[in-house]
């Protein structure tokens, strides 16, 4: 399609779909509170529209989204701090001071860049999710307000599935990707596939624990997104997002283990057999698409063996590494590459992979600190075994595969300090802040 033809396309959809994205997102908060979650609506819209970005990509909703959260953020939290209702010492941690630290060594990419729009582009989109973060983090004071930010998520989730999979099967060719083997690739309202996928993961762990968490209420609503979620997955035809779902039901089993004292008294077991449905449901579908799954990982060869070129491309990033050990500057490798289009043989592609991205764009030492920013995250496990308070330590635990599962997204995905990312972030170190402060007084059986 031709690129004019298609912005006038989403110019068009996005005027005809705001209004019903926007109804559609107001029922969803009644029906949040109407269950009696409480939950900031600014930060209740904010999840629920960052999906939308198929529509916001050429008519403005993005630099809007972004500006509510830079705004919204700093008007609230101050006037918070003002009333005293608040204290920033909560928010000051290592992973805070070294995500900041990350942006800032981004900054010499300057000296280097190509495309200054794209590179601020990208400093402002991350520095809106560092905002988003902390203003979730800052809302997180007790574990029902916890598990609101969570419910909102799973009804999130479910919404842009459902809508996802509506679209799908209409066969809507504007708001669908066809890849390089003609494979039509679900996104739901999102820009790309592979970021739906790593949505779609990110609250896919949330759904799961929701369900399986002894006297939840909502259980119901939680199976039927959960499962709602997973077959959107499945669609998506993301290679990333396949290996990310392997990876989370790893994680769940290896955690189950190690910390089977603690989940014995969180874990309703009878509903451990919402799991077998689950998979009974993708052995089912799963025979549907079993060839069109085999071609999209065989597609990860060389374009010489016909493939999608995924390993020419990360050969390239590569070589864009060892000759710019400083970084070609925030979203810049796709410029580069294409003013030195002699030397790369997939000119102009996206790196996908998160790692190899963060070394070509942002150098060793930008790379450095996002390796510590991560490394903080991890080291945060270790206190699991401490948390006395069974909802801190359950949530805590399920937010930390969350992130893990889009961190193993990031390995065949260029998203990986996307929205969700930041959101799950926020979630992890809100059970951790409540943990610190000691609040909750219930102990383990």
């Amino acid at each position: 399609m031709d690129p004019k033809e298609y912005k006038e396309q989403i110019l068009s959809l996005g005027a005809e779909y705001a209004f019903i994205v926007l109804l559609v997102g107001v029922l969803a908060y009644l029906f949040v509170r109407y269950r009696g979650y409480r939950v900031n609506p600014l930060i209740f819209f904010i999840i629920y529209l960052f999906p939308v970005s198929a529509l916001y990509v050429d008519a403005g909703f993005h630099l809007f989204y972004h500006r509510i959260i830079v705004i919204g953020y700093f008007f609230v939290f101050f006037k918070r701090i003002l009333l005293g209702s608040t204290s920033p010492s909560g928010l000051i941690n290592p992973t805070t001071i070294s995500i900041c630290l990350f942006l800032f060594a981004t900054i010499p990419g300057l000296a280097t860049c190509i495309g200054y729009n794209e590179y601020f582009r990208c400093f402002f989109s991350i520095l809106a999710g560092i905002l988003l973060y902390l203003y979730i983090l800052d809302q997180i004071q007790d574990t029902k307000q916890l598990e609101s930010l969570i419910f909102s998520c799973i009804v999130s989730g479910f919404i842009w599935a459902l809508a996802g999979l509506m679209i799908f099967k209409t066969g809507n060719t504007t708001l669908s990707d066809i890849d390089i083997l003609q494979i039509y690739r679900l996104k739901s309202l999102a820009n790309d596939p592979n970021f739906f996928a790593i949505i779609l993961i990110g609250f896919i762990q949330l759904s799961l624990f929701w369900v399986i968490k002894k006297n939840n209420d909502d259980k119901f609503f939680g199976f039927v997104a959960l499962v709602t979620m997973v077959i959107a997955l499945i669609f998506t035809y993301s290679r990333g997002g396949y290996l990310a779902f392997a990876g989370i039901v790893f994680l769940n089993l290896f955690f189950f283990l190690i910390f089977r004292k603690q989940y014995f008294v969180l874990i309703d077991f009878k509903k451990i057999k919402v799991l077998s449905g689950i998979f009974i449901i993708a052995l089912i579908v799963f025979p549907l698409v079993f060839n069109t799954i085999g071609q999209r990982f065989v597609s990860i060869k060389t374009q010489e063996q016909k493939g999608s070129g995924r390993i020419d491309i990360w050969k390239d990033a590569i070589n864009v590494i060892k000759k710019n050990p400083l970084g070609v500057g925030l979203k810049n490798f796709e410029l580069y590459t294409i003013k030195h289009r002699h030397e790369y043989k997939t000119a102009g592609s996206a790196v996908h992979n998160t790692f190899l991205q963060m070394l070509a764009e942002t150098g060793i030492v930008g790379f450095l600190f996002y390796m510590f920013f991560l490394g903080t995250i991890f080291l945060k496990i270790r206190y699991a075994k401490f948390m006395k308070d069974k909802n801190v330590f359950y949530w805590f635990t399920g937010t930390f595969i969350s992130i893990n599962g889009i961190i193993i997204c990031s390995l065949f995905l260029s998203n990986g300090y996307k929205e969700v990312f930041f959101i799950m972030l926020a979630l992890c170190l809100g059970a951790y802040k409540l943990y610190r402060k000691g609040r909750i007084k219930n102990t383990f059986e």
